[in-house]
């Protein structure tokens, strides 16, 4: 399992609303903010503000400030389109 690690910075719902031309809803998804920290090789330290679309928000309403952990998922786009990940077996 992947998992992403960090201080989380916010928990918000996106606005809803409707495409004119096809009528599609789109938005209302639940989604948090985390703040990561990698160290390169060259011993520096690269933040990054990571958005992630979440299932449940309630699992991290009131955690601001503190660090989590989320489980994550791989993928690749080619062209635009999402295609599987294979990971090597070691």
């Amino acid at each position: 399992m992947l998992t992403l690690t960090g201080q989380l910075v916010s928990v918000f719902k996106t606005p809803q609303g409707y495409n004119s031309e096809t009528g599609e809803q789109y938005g209302g998804q639940h989604k948090v903010q985390v703040l990561c920290q990698e160290t390169l090789k060259n011993g520096e330290i690269r933040s990054s503000l990571e958005t992630l679309t979440v299932s449940d928000p309630d699992n991290y309403k009131g955690k601001e400030g503190q660090e989590v952990t989320i489980p994550v998922r791989a993928f690749a786009l080619h062209n635009g389109k999402s295609v599987p990940v294979r990971f090597a077996s070691n």
